[in-house]
């Protein structure tokens, strides 16, 4: 936890955390991705199982640490931390 002094500094309604290190190799990214107009598309069985083998495969595990997800019928929510010096360039 951060200590502040008193009185507490104005935020000046930034959207930024308090106390956050913006400057670390890994950052902590919140995704959520929609189906198009909203189809649940992910109620399909076959394709909700695909869509998480290959978001848990090693391949994307080597690039990010998946923290949490959340997949529904119409979308998916991820929280994930990337490595920002790991940038690849597929061609």
């Amino acid at each position: 936890m951060p200590q502040f002094d008193f009185p507490f500094p104005r935020r000046y309604n930034t959207l930024r955390l308090l106390g956050y290190d913006y400057n670390s190799v890994w950052r902590l990214c919140a995704i959520s991705l929609v189906t198009d107009l909203r189809r649940p598309l992910f109620a399909d069985m076959k394709l909700s199982k695909s869509v998480l083998a290959s978001l848990l495969s090693a391949e994307n595990l080597k690039h990010m640490r998946l923290r949490a997800f959340s997949l529904m019928p119409n979308h998916l929510h991820l929280l994930a931390v990337f490595d920002s010096q790991k940038r690849t360039c597929r061609r």
